[in-house]
């Protein structure tokens, strides 16, 4: 299974996290505008 999450933010990882639990084959896909820095793994504004 593929999975898609759009929007890059604090529910985000919480989802991300949650799917892991019951799901650890299916493809994760976050879409974001935000860009990718490493010293900031998720936007919360």
């Amino acid at each position: 299974m593929q999975i898609v999450i759009i929007g890059n933010s604090i529910a985000c990882v919480s989802a991300i996290r949650e799917i892991r639990k019951w799901d650890k084959k299916s493809s994760i896909t976050v879409i974001s505008k935000e860009s990718l820095d490493p010293a900031m793994p998720y936007y919360s504004p």
